[in-house]
């Protein structure tokens, strides 16, 4: 071995393990939460236009529904007033012209009009799951117009009133 460290005069010397010889790993700087990848704005795209398209879409509806709210607003005002006064006659034709109100705002008028007596109970009635207005109880209310009914609980015809409000079918 001298004859060649002798040959190679400025050779440095050869360490004596290879592993000195290795460096420690770099890892690589972490990745940017900003910008986001093009996947991501994709993403954002879709869940804003779907929040805008619910907040119309809510906003349409509660519009239409405006009337059902000012309808059952004004039949329990009605109804209030009836406890406090006890005006059978005026409470029933208030809250019959109230419900007419109601239909021709969502009906066409040649359907809802010229309604009057059974048959105007009977078209109430078809816009509800279960008939309320043609009962015993409150088949008195369709001759409204002929005689003063007898036997008609205000408190059931507001029940079934509301019930028609909030329920009709349109």
């Amino acid at each position: 071995m001298n004859g060649l460290a002798q040959q190679l005069p400025n050779s440095p010397q050869m360490p004596a393990s290879p592993l000195a010889q290795l460096r420690d790993i770099h890892l690589p700087a972490p990745v940017a939460w900003w910008p986001p990848a093009p996947g991501w704005w994709l993403l954002a795209g879709i869940l804003l236009a779907a929040l805008i398209a619910a907040g119309i879409g809510w906003r349409r509806h509660h519009r239409k529904q405006l009337y059902r709210r000012l309808a059952l607003r004004d039949a329990r005002d009605l109804y209030t007033q009836w406890q406090q006064h006890r005006d059978t006659p005026r409470y029933l034709e208030a809250i019959n012209r109230l419900l007419k109100q109601t239909a021709l705002s969502v009906y066409p008028q040649r359907q809802v009009a010229a309604l009057s007596g059974n048959d105007w109970l009977s078209f109430l009635d078809a816009q509800l799951r279960r008939p309320q207005f043609t009962e015993p109880a409150l088949r008195e209310f369709a001759t409204l117009y002929r005689e003063q009914p007898v036997n008609l609980a205000p408190e059931q015809l507001q029940n079934a009133a509301e019930l028609w409000i909030r329920r009709h079918r349109c």
